[in-house]
């Protein structure tokens, strides 16, 4: 829980720095960090998907970067993703520096909302690159996050989108009310909600 509010804090802070600046341009010096946006469509990319890094890798990423990759699979398949390379300044857990946020259980692309509701997977930092991530619905969200001072690679990764279809077999009611009856089937399969990726905590 202690996280959590730390985490709220954070992007509070974020927030309403944002908006006082916007308001005062002199109260925030040096210039304001931009917030950007990477948008990744299966409409666009096919199943397939494509692949994905962190700003100028494999050279050194940016100071001051607030990034987002946001992925939107169609509503009846879900994302998964692999991080290849992972080399993004600070210590695990507290990622005090710089840190790459991740969440696979959004219904939307609203940060506030999704922090508020303890949305965040995990926070990764240093060498402790992600596990492999599969979406819980549609949607997928990274958050990437930099300070001012010294940098590191970062990370490369690739995307694709899957089927939901082996995640409701059998599923009577979500999230996870199975039903298997041996007068429809004699043998079969059945997995956690975000398999072979991390589960949801």
């Amino acid at each position: 829980m202690d996280s959590l509010l730390i985490v709220i804090f954070t992007y509070l802070i974020l927030v309403k720095c944002y908006i006082v600046c916007q308001e005062d341009s002199s109260y925030f010096s040096p210039a304001i960090v931009e917030t950007q946006y990477l948008t990744f469509d299966m409409t666009q990319y096919g199943p397939n998907g494509g692949v994905f890094s962190s700003p100028n890798f494999p050279n050194h990423y940016p100071q001051d970067t607030i990034l987002f990759y946001q992925f939107i699979a169609s509503s009846d398949y879900r994302v998964l993703i692999e991080i290849d390379h992972f080399q993004v300044r600070g210590v695990t857990p507290q990622c005090t520096h710089d840190y790459l946020d991740v969440f696979i259980n959004v219904t939307e692309f609203n940060l506030v909302y999704n922090v508020v509701n303890d949305q965040l997977l995990h926070r990764y930092c240093g060498r402790n690159k992600p596990p492999l991530l599969i979406s819980y619905t549609n949607l997928l969200l990274l958050g990437f996050f930099t300070e001012d001072t010294q940098t590191e690679k970062g990370f490369n990764g690739t995307f694709r989108f899957i089927s939901e279809q082996p995640y409701k077999n059998h599923l009577a009611r979500e999230p996870c009310d199975y039903i298997f009856n041996s007068s429809m089937s004699k043998r079969g399969e059945f997995l956690s909600s975000t398999y072979p990726g991390t589960y949801l905590p």
